[in-house]
């Protein structure tokens, strides 16, 4: 009776990897125990140069090993959706991990909206780092653009704008949102397709860096960045240091003070409305300080990004 029944549709889940070691293991486990017909996925894994063990530990679960060691993350993903069977793509990193019915969920929802490209947003871990706390204060708002680490989209549709951007070296899943937007394709994110992402930055290091990637593409994808209010609150922040370092250096630090104090006012704007949109119960001031020091953080290494983004824009002038 059931061999009557039409199979479902066959699903690639594309992850790339670069030295995801500590976090594939749990990736590829939790793809093993999918509701989903295993028989009606295909599992590939898009290794980026790694030196770790990321490459061994993906091949004992029998998935497919690709290798592709130039480019930046959007290639590797495009690189792994150009060797998919699949009609449907979906688009995982290493270091999330997709609960039982998350194949399920995307199948059922791309499947019934057919110019439509799904997403999900990012959890956190069960006892999460003191920076993972305060930095997504379990946010309950969506995020307005894709995801790369939560993605179902037909391929059709997916090649027809042009795939992941590969001149950026990051913000290429922002950027496909933007494509697909601008070709009339809808772009919807659903709790549904939530993921545990396991990768965020666990200190302050790593944490000031990792928003320096994110931003070192600013200029290269300024139509996008234009439409982030965060952009030019990093415009100000930007403008309002140097402004101090201007009046400090002349030695005029009557003048510096509203400068430096604006500066300083600006994270606190970001705190507030993440405060604000998260409903975070504050219960000491500790709290507060935690956040707001992110927030500073964010903005001084989005401004450094910033810096690179425009070097590399003069760079390609020349």
């Amino acid at each position: 009776m059931n061999s009557n029944l039409e199979p479902k549709p066959f699903v690639s889940i594309v992850l790339p990897a670069h030295n995801e070691e500590t976090y594939i293991d749990s990736c590829l486990s939790a793809l093993k125990i999918q509701n989903y017909p295993e028989d009606r996925f295909e599992v590939i894994v898009v290794d980026n140069k790694s030196k770790d063990r990321t490459v061994e530990i993906a091949k004992s679960f029998g998935v497919k090993v690709l290798h592709k060691d130039q480019g930046p993350v959007g290639a590797v993903r495009n690189f792994g959706a150009r060797h998919a069977k699949g009609d449907i793509i979906a688009f995982l990193d290493s270091d999330c991990v997709a609960p039982p019915n998350w194949l399920e969920t995307g199948v059922q929802l791309i499947s019934t909206k057919k110019n439509t490209a799904f997403g999900g947003p990012y959890m956190l871990r069960e006892a999460p780092y003191w920076l993972e706390k305060f930095w997504l204060l379990e946010d309950s708002d969506l995020p307005k653009s894709l995801l790369g680490g939560a993605i179902f989209i037909n391929k059709r549709h997916f090649f027809a704008v042009g795939a992941f951007s590969e001149s950026i070296t990051s913000g290429e899943d922002s950027q496909l949102t933007y494509d697909l937007r601008a070709a009339n394709y809808d772009v919807i994110v659903r709790k549904e397709l939530a993921v545990v992402h396991l990768g965020n930055p666990t200190n302050i290091k790593t944490f000031f860096w990792r928003q320096v990637w994110h931003s070192e593409n600013y200029i290269q994808n300024i139509k996008s960045s234009l439409t982030d209010p965060t952009f030019y609150i990093i415009l100000l922040y930007i403008s309002s240091i140097s402004m101090s370092v201007l009046w400090l250096a002349s030695g005029k630090f009557a003048h510096a003070l509203p400068t430096i104090s604006f500066a300083l006012f600006l994270p606190l704007i970001l705190s507030a409305k993440r405060i604000k949109r998260s409903k975070y119960p504050i219960q000491n001031i500790l709290n507060i300080l935690a956040i707001y020091a992110l927030d500073w953080t964010y903005l001084t290494g989005r401004s450094l990004g910033l810096f690179k983004s425009l070097g590399k824009w003069l760079r390609v002038l020349k």
